[in-house]
């Protein structure tokens, strides 16, 4: 099972918060299986699903309660609203598929540029034998 939550997962999961703010106007309880059975596409696998009620409820979404054997969300129309205002779980991957790339960016930037850099430091150290050739010039004058 992977750790982190795709692109379409987060759309899946902003598109169910939306529904279900659409199907009541106050705060209410359903199961973590229920979450997501608004919608013909949504995640049918139990442990997935477990994973995803557990990152939203760490990202304060909604509350997530364990009684026996199954898990009961306490949604909070407020919470949704407001998260769903800032963008959602899309751009919680929107963001981190960014730092990703920037990351992959930065190490192909320095891998393909290691001679680059060492010239740079070679072109540094006879620039610095030049200025103190200068400096014991004009000192000796």
């Amino acid at each position: 099972m992977k750790k982190e939550i795709t692109e379409i997962e987060a759309k899946q999961i902003d598109l169910t918060l939306e529904l279900l703010l659409t199907y009541t106007d106050k705060n209410f309880i359903v199961s973590s299986m229920t979450f997501f059975a608004f919608d013909k596409n949504g995640i049918t696998n139990e442990k997935r699903v477990e994973f995803i009620c557990e990152k939203l409820n760490v990202l304060g979404v909604f509350e997530l309660k364990h009684e026996s054997k199954r898990a009961d969300i306490h949604f909070f129309k407020d919470r949704i609203t407001m998260f769903l205002a800032k963008g959602g779980m899309t751009d919680i991957w929107l963001e981190r598929e960014n730092k990703r790339a920037n990351i992959k960016l930065i190490n192909k930037t320095l891998s393909e540029f290691k001679t680059t850099r060492t010239l740079a430091i070679i072109a540094s150290i006879i620039s610095g034998g030049v200025l103190i050739l200068k400096l014991v010039k004009a000192c000796l004058l």
